[in-house]
């Protein structure tokens, strides 16, 4: 996949079908329109282009006590993209002054006389353009002046509902994890490094990661205990998480921590990215230490029970 980063770093593309968005999370729903734009561009014989913005531009234009916490950082989602199949990623930088463009300058000068598109996906509820007063209707109406096809995607539907970033997000603040892992089509997860702690896990024969995020800008899950997968070195491992501000042990602070089962070597330092399966529980406050082994031992129970039901 070629990845340009700017307008000016685009070419070598001969009238592409295009596809235009945030893909934020690059969800099954997202999944859905990338899956008929390559089918278009396959028709078509022509390459494909998905065209993002970076920053969301929430982070931009929202006021800071609204601005969304992300599901995708830019380089996960040029994985994503990447391991889609598609064939080319523009990405333009978004501020303020971008956001005061015209739907109709949007298209004559970027889709039309830039990009030169052959065709244009977009899915159902995607507006563009200054006050995202640009549609599907307005792009449809533009169509036969400017010599370009116009396709438009429905909602996909998960249990009734359609699928989108909000829901996404809205599952994530409230713990659902396997919510939106449905929604997402993948396991959520976050990167981090392993740093020191107080070393009170090894002390209850639950040795656990101290994990510092990489990505302020990434959503965390809600406090409380989670069943995750732990990528360490490129091997797979599960384990079990507490993200929290540690009731019991308050001297600790807020932080995330994460039991790998089966597990020995020294990783502090070490990059790693954990996966949310399913919440197990509230994090709680605990009399003292040996409550809070029993209680471990329960949520371990629990893990492995769920992990061998997933086999």
């Amino acid at each position: 996949m070629r990845v340009f980063r700017k307008i000016s770093e685009y070419k070598g593309v001969i009238s592409p079908v295009v596809t235009i968005g945030t893909f934020d999370g690059v969800h099954r729903g997202h999944r859905q329109v990338l899956q008929q734009l390559k089918n278009i561009a396959k028709e078509l014989d022509k390459e494909t282009l998905v065209i993002t913005f970076w920053p969301h531009p929430r982070q931009i234009l929202s006021p800071l006590d609204d601005r969304p916490k992300l599901l995708t950082n830019l380089d996960n989602k040029i994985k994503h993209l990447q391991e889609l199949g598609i064939d080319n990623l523009l990405i333009i930088p978004f501020d303020k002054e971008f956001s005061k463009q015209k739907p109709d300058q949007f298209i004559e000068e970027l889709i039309v006389n830039r990009i030169k598109a052959s065709a244009v996906v977009i899915g159902y509820d995607h507006r563009f353009g200054q006050n995202r007063a640009g549609s599907f209707s307005y792009l449809k109406e533009k169509a036969d002046i400017h010599n370009y096809q116009v396709f438009e995607v429905s909602a996909l539907q998960v249990g009734g509902l359609s699928v989108s970033s909000t829901k996404i997000r809205k599952a994530l603040k409230e713990g659902m994890v396997n919510k939106a892992n449905e929604y997402l089509g993948y396991t959520y997860s976050i990167e981090g490094t392993v740093i020191s702690g107080l070393k009170l896990g090894t002390k209850l024969d639950f040795p656990t990661a101290n994990i510092k995020q990489v990505e302020d800008e990434k959503l965390l899950p809600f406090d409380g205990v989670y069943v995750v997968e732990v990528k360490v070195n490129n091997e797979l491992h599960y384990g079990m998480l507490n993200n929290g501000v540690n009731p019991t042990v308050p001297e600790k602070g807020r932080s995330i921590e994460v039991f790998i089962f089966d597990f020995e070597g020294d990783i502090y330092q070490q990059a790693i990215e954990i996966g949310f399966l399913i919440r197990l529980r509230d994090e709680m406050f605990f009399p003292d230490l040996q409550s809070l082994k029993a209680q471990l031992e329960i949520d371990k129970m629990n893990a492995l029970r769920f992990l061998q039901q997933m086999k």
